[in-house]
């Protein structure tokens, strides 16, 4: 009888609401591996066997001027320790201290010191330790103030770690981010793992030249353009109608429904879905938007799980110039490019563009899907660390 393979997977939120880490965990089951999680909140899936649940700060840790205490007397070293590595659960240490795992994911940053420790790590010999980068990790300084120079040596130390060699394998979400992290960063190609769901069997719907039908999906956050394309909606034609399918804050989607509200019901705010109904409730659209200021590098160089949801939904997108997300539709034709940025511009391209070339996205998009899923993704993760 083969030998029972068992990963942890490491990850800084909380796994109900990250598909990505989702789709890790549905693939390493489905490779016949027994998968535990450290991570916030709840359980969360009955694939997982055990899930250790990361404690919440302490009121100290919570304070802006203790903070700041923490911030100028400590290490960084020290201050993963206090800030992060005691909200480890002791059975979780000790876990990975015994050798329970062949295989450990550390998804992003925030947890990556922990493999520093030399006490828990420092006895394992035969565990595959594999770091899977979400995102884009710059050493600038964003705040030049004394709190934002402090914050700035942490976020620094933090991004220092993750080239650090005890971290067998990497991976990240498109080859500009591969390029970043081995040309800018010094570290060894990560392999490219694509936030791309799984392959939905359905068709594209007609569209409607009188109603066309216009959804962004996904987190509640200005810096996701939805203030640009609130204000779009004043300057579109009358057939064109806005749906906003929010998650996250709900403070913040409360803010989001107040500035809608003068548009009427050509706005239209609706919860979210689980991830996994995501492109059959978005398959009744016909447009995504995803037009992102480029506001910071990590939006800049964003390859978002909504473009490829929007494939399998079978309906067209509207991006902004974004080099990464133009590199994934491009070749397929299911895409228009709003340039340069606003809602002047947005509206500009919506308002030329024809019933019949909305079509031909939604079939370049139906097109696309049999290519775009998840299939290869998780193929290029399995054979990355050793799972298959």
């Amino acid at each position: 009888m083969p030998t029972e393979r068992v990963a942890l997977l490491a990850v800084p939120s909380e796994i109900l609401n990250d598909p990505r880490v989702r789709r890790e965990i549905d693939w390493l089951t489905d490779a016949g591996w027994v998968v535990d999680t450290l991570g916030f909140g709840p359980h969360p899936s009955p694939q997982v066997r055990t899930h250790y649940e990361l404690l919440p700060p302490t009121v100290w840790e919570s304070s802006p001027w203790r903070q700041l205490v923490l911030h100028g007397l400590m290490t960084n070293s020290a201050k993963f320790r206090r800030i992060i590595q005691q909200r480890i659960p002791t059975d979780a240490a000790d876990a990975v201290r015994a050798g329970t795992y062949d295989l450990i994911v550390f998804n992003d940053r925030e947890l990556a010191p922990w493999s520093r420790d030399r006490d828990v790590f420092g006895g394992l010999t035969a565990t595959h330790l594999h770091l899977d980068m979400h995102e884009y990790f710059t050493q600038r300084m964003r705040e030049r103030t004394p709190f934002g120079l402090l914050a700035w040596s942490w976020q620094r130390w933090l991004t220092r770690r993750l080239g650090d060699p005890q971290f067998t394998t990497r991976s990240t979400v498109s080859q500009r981010l591969a390029d970043y992290y081995e040309h800018d960063r010094g570290m060894p190609r990560p392999a490219v793992v694509r936030n791309i769901p799984e392959y939905v069997e359905q068709e594209p719907r007609a569209v409607d030249p009188q109603r066309i039908r216009l959804i962004y999906h996904g987190l509640a956050h200005w810096e996701r353009g939805l203030r640009d394309l609130i204000d779009t909606m004043g300057l579109v034609d009358d057939r064109f109608e806005l749906t906003l399918m929010l998650t996250g804050d709900d403070a913040m989607i409360d803010e989001v429904r107040r500035i809608a509200a003068p548009h009427g019901d050509r706005i239209v705010l609706r919860p979210g879905v689980p991830v996994k109904e995501i492109a059959r409730t978005i398959n009744e659209y016909d447009l995504a938007m995803m037009v992102y200021r480029p506001v910071s590098p990590n939006v800049r160089y964003m390859l978002p799980n909504k473009l490829f949801e929007a494939v399998q939904g079978r309906i067209g997108v509207v991006t902004g110039r974004n080099e990464v997300m133009i590199a994934e539709h491009e070749p397929y034709g299911f895409g228009v490019v709003v340039e340069p940025w606003g809602a002047q511009k947005t509206a500009e391209l919506l308002n030329a563009l024809t019933a019949e070339k909305v079509q031909q996205l939604k079939e370049a998009a139906h097109a696309a899907a049999p290519v775009l899923h998840s299939e290869n993704e998780k193929q290029n993760l399995l054979q990355t660390v050793g799972a298959r």
